[in-house]
This record gives structure tokens, C-alpha cells and sequence, in this order.
């Protein structure tokens, strides 16, 4: 995906507040850290917003198969996971360096 504006529904979730307002948030990434999976989102795509906000959601199963999703708020884990997606993060930009040289050089 070259362009974050292309998000499509699968990048996108809807949580609800404590008051039933929806909000939309767009999905950077998912990361599973000691058996659990937490995904990294934003409120905002626009890189030069001073409004974007980046938040964590752990997942968790409820008894009838759907999911919910908990605002991680606990420092340590919040470094752990974001340190992650930036790991996770960088190593795809390098991939996507990586083929762009190469389908570069086959151009030639």
C-alpha cells in the first residue's frame, strides 16, 4: 500500500466510549506479544496532523467467539509493544527498500 489515504474496511475499526459514541480508527498494525495479540491504531492518517493519536488495543476473546478490544495502559507494556511495531515496522520499509532496488536493477 503506497498511500495511507487507501485504507480500506479492512483497516479500519469502530470502537465505542463509555457514552456509545463511535469512533473510527485506523489500523497501523497488529502485534502478538506472550501469547497475546494487541493491535496499534490511530485516530488520524495525516502525517502532519498535530492531532493524531496512536493508541494500543489489546484483544480479548468474549465467550460467544466476538472480540474486545482494552486500551492498554500500562507503561512498561505500551513500550514493549510500540518497540515491536517499530521493529516490525522498519523490517517491512526494508523489504519494500529492498524490492524497489531490485525491481530497479531489473529494469536496467
Amino acid at each position: 500500500m503506497d498511500d495511507l489515504n487507501e485504507f480500506d474496511n479492512d483497516n479500519v475499526i469502530v470502537l465505542f466510549d463509555d457514552d456509545g459514541n463511535e469512533e473510527e480508527f485506523f489500523i497501523l498494525g497488529d502485534v502478538d506479544f506472550n501469547n497475546e495479540k494487541y493491535l496499534v491504531v490511530t485516530d488520524d492518517l495525516d502525517p502532519e496532523s498535530d492531532e493524531q493519536n496512536v493508541v494500543v488495543l489489546k484483544e480479548t476473546s468474549t465467550d460467544n467467539d466476538d472480540v474486545d478490544y482494552h486500551i492498554v495502559d500500562d507503561d512498561n507494556l505500551l513500550d514493549n509493544i510500540i518497540n515491536i511495531f517499530e521493529e516490525n515496522f522498519n523490517d517491512i520499509d526494508d523489504e519494500n527498500i529492498d524490492d524497489d532496488e531490485n525491481d530497479d536493477e531489473n529494469d536496467e
